[in-house]
C-alpha cells in the first residue's frame, strides 16, 4: 500500500491542525526572500495550491505547480499552469528562477530519492521547507489524521547536507512559532539554497 497517495491523493489534505497560521507565518518568511530573485517560480508538490495561490496574489512571478494528486490540484488557481509530477519518480522540470519544495521532503523516505528530486531541478535559487527533529522513521496509524501515516524525518544537518550535493545552503531558519508547532517534537525549517 501506497501510505503517501492514500494521504494525498484525494479532495483535500488530511485535517493538519494551525494550517491557516502556519500559512501565514511561511508567507511572511518566504515573500520577503522571493522578491527581487527572479521572474519566474515552480512550486514542486503544490498539493492543493495553498502557498502558490497566495503568492499568485502577493508577488509578480510567472508561477507554475505541480504535483502527483491531480485531485488536490484542482484547488490550485485555474490561472497557474500545473502538471502532474511525481517526486519520488523525478522527470526533467521546466526552468524557473525560483523553486520552491514546501512538505515534500518527509515522503522521500531513502535519500537517494531527495538527491535524484534535486539533480532533476534546474532553478538557481531552491527553497525547502522541511519538518526537522532528530533522524526518525514514523510508520504507523493515525488517530488524528484517520489514516495510516508514514514519514521519514531528518535532522536540520542531515537535510542540509543532502541539499549540499547540489546547491549552496546559504540559510536554515525555523518558520513557525512553538506553539503551532507539531506536537511530536519536529519542528519546521526552511533552506535557502543557491547554486
Amino acid at each position: 500500500m501506497d501510505v503517501v497517495r492514500q494521504l494525498y491523493d484525494r479532495e483535500s489534505y488530511p485535517p493538519f491542525p494551525h494550517i491557516k497560521k502556519r500559512r501565514l507565518h511561511e508567507l511572511n518568511w518566504l515573500v520577503p526572500r522571493l522578491a527581487g530573485n527572479g521572474t519566474s517560480l515552480l512550486d514542486i508538490g503544490c498539493g492543493d495550491g495553498a502557498l502558490v495561490n497566495c503568492l499568485y496574489h502577493l508577488m509578480d512571478l510567472e508561477l507554475q505547480a505541480c504535483d502527483f494528486s491531480e485531485k488536490l490540484m484542482r484547488g490550485v488557481n485555474p490561472r497557474i499552469p500545473t502538471f502532474i509530477y511525481d517526486c519520488r519518480e523525478p522527470g526533467e522540470l521546466p526552468h524557473t528562477d525560483i523553486g520552491v519544495i514546501a512538505g515534500v521532503f518527509p515522503y522521500l523516505f531513502e535519500d537517494a530519492e531527495v538527491l535524484n528530486l534535486l539533480a532533476h531541478i534546474p532553478a538557481p535559487l531552491l527553497f525547502v521547507r522541511a519538518p526537522c527533529g532528530k533522524d526518525e522513521r514514523v510508520d504507523a496509524f493515525s488517530k488524528e489524521l484517520g489514516s495510516h501515516y508514514k514519514s521519514r524525518y531528518r535532522s536540520v544537518e542531515a537535510v542540509r547536507d543532502l541539499l549540499l550535493h547540489n546547491y549552496n545552503v546559504v540559510e536554515a531558519e525555523r518558520v513557525y512559532p512553538d506553539d503551532i508547532e507539531s506536537a511530536y517534537g519536529t519542528k519546521q525549517w526552511y533552506f535557502t539554497a543557491r547554486r
